[in-house]
């Protein structure tokens, strides 16, 4: 798993909890900060793609139960995820906000600009490339690094490799496999550097 930055090709790395969270703090208490941290702790406590996470509806997040579903996922496949209690109190400051901002005539977008409308990807990759740097982060901060840092912490939680599939929406677990030894390739190393003669 690489990515690209002008002809250049690098490993994929997942971003620490620390990081994250420099992020995430990063956002400021209005409409947009609030939004944006709700958004980010949502991709990186559930492993959402970014085109999965701005299509949410409002009726797509059940905080009760922790768990959101994708009507529309890769493929066009109908997935449920869960998510912890981090992200329903982000998700319940963002929808307080919300609400007080459109006077209680929300739009069905969970996710929305200040005028109600969809929310362009590009504006997301932006804007995180943006405050990865306000944050002090080294690297690449992006919206799928938030999804392989999720993976990465599922990993090494010890979460069967069938559950972050299912998490992830990988139809095949060979995938996630393959996924996770890109992003952690240090239990191999590991391995290796301890071997003896």
């Amino acid at each position: 798993m690489t990515y690209r930055t002008k002809g250049m090709r690098f490993p994929a790395r997942p971003l620490s909890r620390e990081e994250i969270i420099s992020l995430v703090s990063s956002f400021g208490p209005g409409f947009c900060g609030r939004r944006n941290a709700a958004l980010v702790m949502l991709i990186w406590r559930s492993g959402l793609r970014i085109a999965e996470a701005l299509a949410l509806t409002s009726e797509d997040i059940d905080i009760d139960r922790g768990c959101v579903t994708v009507n529309h996922g890769k493929g066009n496949k109908l997935r449920v995820v869960g998510f912890d209690d981090s992200v329903i109190v982000s998700l319940g400051e963002w929808l307080e906000t919300r609400g007080n901002w459109f006077n209680g005539d929300t739009p069905n977008l969970l996710f929305c600009t200040t005028r109600g409308d969809a929310i362009d990807p590009s504006y997301i990759r932006h804007m995180l490339k943006r405050k990865g740097k306000q944050a002090g982060i080294e690297g690449r901060v992006h919206a799928h690094g938030l999804r392989h840092s999720h993976a990465f912490e599922l990993h090494k939680e010890g979460v069967p490799l069938v559950h972050i599939a299912d998490q992830l929406g990988h139809s095949n677990i060979s995938t996630t496999n393959q996924y996770l030894r890109h992003l952690d390739p240090s239990e191999r190393i590991g391995r290796i550097r301890n071997r003896n003669l």
